[in-house]
């Protein structure tokens, strides 16, 4: 038995050893379907065709890369949800939790429209939200405006809709915070959110048995005292409500 199982190990190695070195990309023309963004691809497959190594390393480190054929400009990143962060000349809108609460669908569709047509407008082409971890289990939380509210559901509703509006307008949206976003005393490793309790480690109220979090699925918060990696697994970005929906519940 345990010589079929190192066997079938070593297969399994094998393949895994072969398809990490191989040099055949998994997008492709004859891979796998683009649809809409077959020709965005093409176009990005022949500028990166002609990088230099050095110039590649520049362009997935956040520069700016000039060719004779073209010039890729770095990607600009800023929150929120809510409006611009720290910019003149632009709008604020409702507060994300208030939004939730009115449970319209099409406001919530139409603010996040809204902020990401500013955004697209001021040549930033990453909002970094919307923010959509369930929150309020606790007023300790400093970041409860942030989301939607508590309700999983609600969440993955208005995550949804706020993503399909920003990629309607033409900008991406960079969602965040799934997890121990609820912590906002001594969330930092100086301490300088101000309360009782120490500094630097984890934050404070979050030791390595109670990092439960309410965005997390019962079935990951059910590990009692035990330190489970399971508790920090991550969770795919491309959300809608059905998904995170099935996810929490």
């Amino acid at each position: 038995m345990k010589l079929h199982s190192f066997a079938l190990l070593s297969t399994l190695l094998g393949s895994a050893l072969a398809s990490t070195n191989s040099s055949e990309g998994l997008l492709k023309a004859d891979g796998v379907s683009l649809g809409e963004w077959q020709e965005a691809y093409r176009k990005a497959s022949r500028f990166v065709s002609q990088l230099s190594t050095a110039q590649k390393i520049l362009l997935i480190t956040g520069n700016d890369v000039n060719t004779t054929d073209g010039t890729f400009t770095a990607l600009q990143f800023l929150d929120g949800s809510m409006g611009l962060q720290d910019y003149f000349y632009a709008s604020a809108f409702s507060q994300s939790s208030a939004l939730a609460m009115t449970w319209d669908s099409e406001a919530m569709y139409d603010q996040a429209r809204a902020v990401a047509t500013e955004f697209y407008l001021k040549g930033i082409q990453v909002v970094n939200g919307p923010t959509t971890q369930p929150m309020g289990r606790t007023v300790w939380g400093g970041r409860l405006v942030e989301t939607f509210g508590p309700d999983p559901y609600l969440n993955g509703l208005v995550t949804g809709l706020t993503t399909k509006a920003y990629v309607d307008t033409g900008v991406i949206a960079g969602a965040k915070h799934y997890i121990l976003n609820e912590q906002e005393t001594n969330r930092t490793s100086g301490g300088g959110g101000g309360g009782p309790g120490g500094a630097g480690g984890a934050p404070g109220g979050m030791g390595g048995s109670n990092s439960s979090s309410s965005s997390m699925p019962p079935s990951k918060r059910a590990s009692g005292g035990s330190d489970s990696s399971s508790n920090s697994a991550p969770y795919s970005s491309n959300a809608d409500d059905k998904t995170l929906h099935e996810t929490y519940l």
